[in-house]
């Protein structure tokens, strides 16, 4: 038993030896690493990035596809690759598709050939679907940034408040940028592990992963966290490394229209903080070059929301659908180098969750339970039209049973300065229980004096009422 003890011992103290001199072998190369870095910046050092390119410009969208579990050129119905920007012809928009490059059909043409197409530098002639003249493209040097979205795990929404118009997350999210510039500083040391750049470094060097931003309305310190950046050196790559993770707040504009027969996007927006242009002024000047700034998703961004759709824990919505798009949008923006206001496109990435309600609650305790009171209040109807009394007595009951009904599922409906659907319906459903009343009091003049008249006038009336009704109602729900 001793010797079990003492071998126990001697093997813990071996681990922890081992695990301790890789520690340090770990911090020492890491030191080296941000060391090499910061021996090496100056004054005259350039913004970082990726490459340098010398073609049209032409970044073409992109799709998730569900049955290959491959991201691809996003194509139209005829299978012409869609467009995401264009750098030189403002002319050519995003989502407009390309019907022919250098008269070549792209519609046969698979992914990597466009892309090696695409590579030319030459003058080019680019032909849009729908359109008979063929555009002509001089080609320039750009430089071109693309951060990567590594992925995203949705691990839950906690909370929907379409009211106060937010939702909350709980996500863990990597973003990745190649950093070539720092590929000789890996080598020099041999850099085999992940390294954290510590603090104190990084106002000294340039960190463009650091200012992506999620559109994020409230950041609480103690339930969200943002780590970055680190480097990593794997495949002859340098990698800079930024993790987000946590519980995130988000706005959302809801569209209360269908209410309770709904459907929202959830949407989460990340975006870059450089835009994508041929103004050098928006530049500040870090290049004298035009520049794109992408930021797109990998495969494991897609990945993540599909898993989610299978642990969806919301009880009151179904998720129907998820889906990642980039769109360029236009920036109005104060440039202190430039000195004057700047309208640049930057590129954003959008995260969405699509819902569908489970509109069970509202079906069960406000839609029937009103149409039930209805029912009671156009029961009148068939009371013989002499019995006045008796029919005014049911159909105001059932009108103020209506009206106090409504206090008691008055916290349940969104108010909105429209109407939704279950409003139209319940407005409605007021006018056709007040309609019985109504009639009554109108036939107590006619039924002393003309009785079959007023009876044929009821009977119509609780045919054609009861018609219209549910015509209305159908047309409501149906829209």
């Amino acid at each position: 038993m001793n010797f079990k003890k003492l071998l126990n011992i001697v093997i813990i103290s071996l681990l922890f030896c081992f695990y301790s001199f890789f520690a340090q072998a770990t911090e020492l190369q890491c030191e080296k690493f941000s060391r090499s870095i910061i021996e090496s910046v100056s004054d005259e050092d350039i913004y970082p990035y990726m490459e340098k390119r010398n073609d049209i410009g032409i970044i073409y969208d992109y799709e998730w596809d569900t049955e290959s579990r491959l991201i691809s050129i996003k194509r139209n119905e005829k299978n012409y690759p869609i467009i995401r920007f264009s750098l030189f012809n403002k002319n050519i928009l995003p989502g407009q598709a390309v019907k022919a490059f250098n008269g070549i059909d792209l519609s046969n043409k698979k992914d990597d050939e466009i892309k090696e197409l695409h590579k030319n530098s030459k003058k080019t002639q680019i032909q849009l679907v729908n359109e008979s003249k063929e555009i002509t493209i001089i080609p320039g040097v750009y430089l071109f940034n693309n951060f990567k979205l590594f992925n995203f795990d949705l691990l839950s929404i906690n909370e929907i408040d379409t009211k106060k118009g937010f939702f909350e997350t709980s996500f863990n999210s990597m973003i990745t940028y190649e950093r070539p510039d720092l590929l000789v500083h890996a080598k020099k040391i041999n850099l085999t592990e992940e390294c954290f750049i510590d603090t104190e470094d990084r106002p000294i060097m340039f960190l463009p992963i650091g200012d992506i931003t999620f559109n994020e309305y409230k950041y609480d310190i103690d339930l969200r966290e943002t780590a970055f950046p680190y480097a990593d050196y794997i495949n002859g790559v340098v990698n800079t490394i930024r993790y987000d993770d946590g519980i995130g707040q988000f706005r959302n504009e809801f569209n209360f229209i269908n209410f309770p027969f709904d459907k929202q996007e959830l949407k989460i927006q990340i975006k870059v903080s450089d835009a994508s242009t041929t103004n050098i002024d928006a530049f500040a000047g870090f290049s004298d070059y035009p520049m794109i700034n992408l930021i797109s998703p990998n495969i494991n961004s897609f990945i993540g929301l599909e898993k989610y759709i299978k642990k969806n824990y919301l009880k009151e919505w179904k998720v129907v659908e998820t889906n990642i798009y980039s769109k360029f949008e236009i920036y109005d923006e104060f440039s202190e180098y430039a000195q004057k206001f700047l309208e640049e496109p930057k590129d954003t990435l959008n995260i969405v969750v699509k819902l569908e309600r489970n509109a069970g609650f509202y079906l069960y305790k406000i839609i029937i339970p009103v149409f039930l009171i209805l029912l009671v209040a156009w029961s009148v109807l068939w009371i013989p039209t002499p019995q006045i009394e008796s029919r005014l007595t049911t159909s105001i009951v059932s009108l103020l049973a209506l009206i106090a009904y409504n206090f008691v599922f008055h916290d349940d409906i969104p108010k909105l300065e429209y109407l939704t659907n279950l409003d139209k319906y319940i407005l409605l459903s007021y006018l056709f229980c007040a309609i019985p009343t109504f009639m009554t009091i109108f036939l107590s003049r006619t039924v002393g004096f003309k009785p079959k008249r007023a009876t044929l006038i009821n009977k119509r009336m609780r045919i054609w009422g009861g018609l219209i009704y549910l015509a209305q109602v159908f047309l409501i729900f149906s829209t």
